[in-house]
């Protein structure tokens, strides 16, 4: 009688659906199950919801919104149910004193982000006893002339894309959601650096916004830019107490900001150049009350300066030539992805004043 083989469940907190995406997609390859969480408190509550020995593994985000992955950690580690459970923590900062702190707190490993899949197989293989050996084997190979997908020309100056593959696993239609979900979230940080004199380096969100950015900007190979915000971070902690870091930080916030602005143009240049997003082709025979929700849908997001509102639209791009005509929809989608929203709304409130 053969025994089936045992579902090894992980269990991951990080608050940035950008990570998420990459560390699930990765394991799931592997054949694991993976739970993802957004910060300390919701992981404590997965935790606390299965059986103790449901999980056989956690990897921690450090820096997260309402508790964060060194406060979580401490919660978990006062419950003795959960001792065997490895945590391993994901970070960006590399310094000495944060592995430290982290042993100290009742973590076992820790991984730098950004991961290549080969360490992050590495390492929960080493916390793992062993199970999915075979799994391992086969997928830490990362080899960009393997992939079945055909490599596209990205012709980037900013960002190293044979190194965005390979930390996507070789999976280059990833890489290419990456791309896209990195030109969505992080124009939203573009604008905001864009008002230096309104910003105030000491707020965690501010922090935690530069090192969001440098985290996912070392995930798709924009590494020039990662390592500049690396040295701003580390450059941040070196002020003395007492003095404004504001002159020295402009400095180095007006160079990110610059060397991002061209990252997210070369990536909007390279959607440009493949025309029209692919688009889900079981979308073609939407109810009038399904494609009315869509169009309510869409002005919300617009109304609210989301740039969730550029996937939104090429995710239901076809529903919506359905309601509009092929035409209307393409001069809809120029003016989303060059956020013009107001001009969107005026289209889709008034599908015949197209100019």
């Amino acid at each position: 009688m053969t025994t089936a083989p045992t579902t090894h469940h992980i269990l991951l907190a990080e608050d940035n659906d950008f990570n998420q995406e990459i560390v699930v997609e990765l394991l799931n390859e592997a054949g694991y199950a993976v739970t993802a969480t957004n910060n300390g408190q919701e992981t404590l509550k997965e935790l606390y919801a299965k059986p103790n020995d449901f999980y056989q593994l956690i990897l921690m985000d450090l820096e997260m919104p309402v508790l964060d992955g060194h406060q979580a950690t401490i919660e978990i580690r006062k419950n003795p149910q959960f001792e065997h459970i490895p945590i391993i923590a994901m970070t960006a900062h590399t310094q000495e004193n944060t592995k430290v702190r982290c042993a100290q707190e009742g973590m076992q490993d820790y991984i730098s982000k950004p991961f290549d899949p080969t360490a992050l197989y590495k390492i929960i293989h080493r916390w793992s006893n062993g199970i999915r050996e075979q799994a391992f084997t086969t997928n830490n190979k990362v080899d960009v002339n393997n992939s079945d997908d055909e490599m596209p020309c990205f012709n980037f100056n900013t960002i190293d894309s044979q190194r965005g593959v390979q930390l996507s696993g070789n999976n280059i239609s990833l890489y290419l959601q990456l791309l896209r979900r990195f030109q969505v979230s992080q124009t939203d940080t573009l604008f905001k650096l864009s008002d230096l004199e309104g910003v105030d380096f000491h707020t965690t969100e501010f922090k935690r916004m530069i090192h969001t950015l440098k985290g996912v900007s070392g995930t798709i190979g924009a590494s020039q830019l990662a390592d500049l915000i690396e040295e701003y971070e580390v450059s941040l902690d070196s002020v003395p107490d007492g003095q404004s870091p504001m002159t020295n930080a402009n400095v180095y916030l007006l160079s990110i900001s610059n060397l991002l602005r061209m990252s997210l143009d070369e990536i909007r240049q390279f959607f440009t150049s493949q025309g029209p997003a692919p688009i889900k082709t079981d979308a073609a025979s939407s109810t009038p009350e399904e494609l009315h929700f869509l169009v309510e849908s869409l002005v919300k997001l617009l109304e609210s300066a989301s740039t969730d509102a550029i996937d939104y639209f090429d995710e239901h791009r076809l529903s919506f030539e359905q309601a509009f005509g092929h035409q209307h929809a393409s001069l809809l989608s120029a003016s989303i992805n060059q956020y013009d929203f107001d001009q969107a709304i005026s289209q889709l409130r008034s599908p015949g004043t197209d100019k």
